[in-house]
């Protein structure tokens, strides 16, 4: 069974996530950002891999973050160290 992207060997295991996700959507400072064109997000994924030692889902959520001027975002993956960002962009990445 598939639920977002994910695999679940039973029903059991969707309801958990579906139910999950419906806790989270409830958090009050909660907000789901719209994604930007596909082909716009692409280009700046391309560019970001290019330029950075990243694997393409750490491209992607790079890309996002800029695109939707998100400040700061929190990883433990060596790989966002000393990022090459397009001219004018900015983002702080806390390592912890």
């Amino acid at each position: 069974m598939s639920f977002g992207g994910l695999y679940f060997a039973s029903r059991s295991g969707c309801r958990k996530a579906r139910s999950i996700t419906e806790d989270l959507l409830d958090w009050p400072r909660l907000r789901v950002l719209d994604s930007p064109a596909s082909g716009t997000l692409l280009n700046d994924v391309m560019s970001l891999l290019d330029a950075n030692p990243l694997a393409p889902r750490d491209a992607f959520d790079l890309a996002l973050a800029l695109h939707h001027d998100i400040e700061s975002f929190v990883t433990a993956d060596p790989d966002f160290d000393d990022l090459v960002l397009p001219a004018g962009r900015s983002v702080t990445v806390v390592r912890f």
